[in-house]
């Protein structure tokens, strides 16, 4: 997993919420958004991190369970879509 390319990584989710338009859609909790999530999950396993889900859905992943007591280095993205969006749409987080 560690020699991965991130379009390896985003390309993984193509078969994830693809519509009869070739788009891609994953609404907030829809069946669609949650297996993308369990994608992101056991990504961020094979990467050797620790993921977890707050209330409310958001994804995080640590190097260890030591956060916040020490620096963090944050960024995000979603995996929610708009109707038939892209590939890229919300994966790929610009």
């Amino acid at each position: 997993m560690q020699d991965k390319k991130i379009t390896d990584l985003l390309e993984s989710f193509q078969a994830i919420g693809r519509t009869k338009n070739q788009g891609y859609t994953r609404t907030v909790y829809d069946q669609a958004w949650c297996q993308a999530q369990k994608q992101c999950v056991n990504i961020i396993k094979e990467l050797g991190l620790v993921p977890w889900v707050d209330e409310i859905g958001n994804l995080y992943a640590t190097a260890d369970l030591t956060w916040p007591k020490e620096p963090v280095i944050l960024v995000g993205s979603h995996l929610d879509t708009v109707v038939d969006g892209g590939l890229y749409d919300g994966l790929y987080g610009a």
